[in-house]
């Protein structure tokens, strides 16, 4: 990414998932499912959203970078709405291989030519952040002006350093919600309210990385405290970190 920017992130990416999208319908053999739906649909889409866009998306947004990077990944929501339905459809009329190979194109000749007008920093185009016409020095001394805590944003984030902070958690509590609603609506089949309600209603040890969530039918009004149940920050060499704070 550093080195040979976006651009050719994306396309691999793009390579990989249209790939296992239109190699899946020739599956025979459980291993081959993995290898095409799981991991290159699955690499290939990490390679293509989140993580690719946070990294050059900050370059061109200063001053109202959070609600650029917000609008970015809001399309992710909007792709789902508007796609879920049409390939239910397909899975309904011709089934999940029609499926995967409408997808597939899809992607090599939706996405891909977009690739091409991804750039890295404004500077590739002889712009400056945010469009302004000042000089970058300029821009810099404004951009820092505006910084509400300059230690924070001059501190060397780690992953160890960042789980021990509040604001790692709830971040984490919000990303849980998501990936919580995201498996109702999958499990569910179909964006019908009372088919996602049950299977909210029927969620039994939810892994997450702020807790492990269950619901049930008697437990309608949030998550009492009994049924979260803090996970253990293990993995961490030093040990220092034992569970998310309260």
């Amino acid at each position: 990414m550093d080195g040979r920017g976006p651009r050719i992130v994306i396309w691999t990416g793009v390579a990989l998932m249209s790939a296992g999208l239109l190699l899946a319908p020739y599956v025979t053999s459980p291993w081959q499912l993995y290898a095409t739906l799981g991991v290159a649909v699955s690499g290939g889409a990490n390679m293509m959203t989140y993580t690719v866009h946070s990294q050059f998306l900050p370059h061109w947004f200063a001053r109202r970078r959070a609600l650029a990077i917000s609008i970015a990944f809001a399309g992710a929501g909007v792709g789902a709405v508007l796609l879920l339905p049409w390939l239910q459809t397909i899975i309904l009329t011709e089934g999940w291989r029609a499926s995967c190979v409408a997808m597939g194109w899809l992607v090599l000749f939706g996405i891909a030519p977009l690739t091409f007008f991804v750039k890295k920093n404004p500077t590739d185009v002889g712009q400056n952040p945010d469009g302004d016409r000042a000089s970058p020095d300029t821009t810099a001394g404004r951009h820092a002006a505006a910084i509400i805590d300059p230690i924070w944003a001059a501190t060397e984030w780690t992953l160890r350093r960042a789980v021990r902070t509040t604001k790692f958690w709830w971040i984490a509590l919000g990303y849980d919600t998501v990936k919580i609603v995201e498996h109702a609506v999958k499990t569910a089949g179909s964006m019908d309210a009372a088919a996602i309600g049950k299977v909210l209603e029927n969620t039994r040890d939810f892994p997450g990385v702020y807790a492990t969530y269950s619901r049930s039918k008697e437990n309608r009004n949030g998550y009492p405290d009994h049924a979260i149940v803090m996970n253990i920050a293990g993995s961490f060499k030093d040990g220092s970190f034992k569970a998310a704070p309260r």
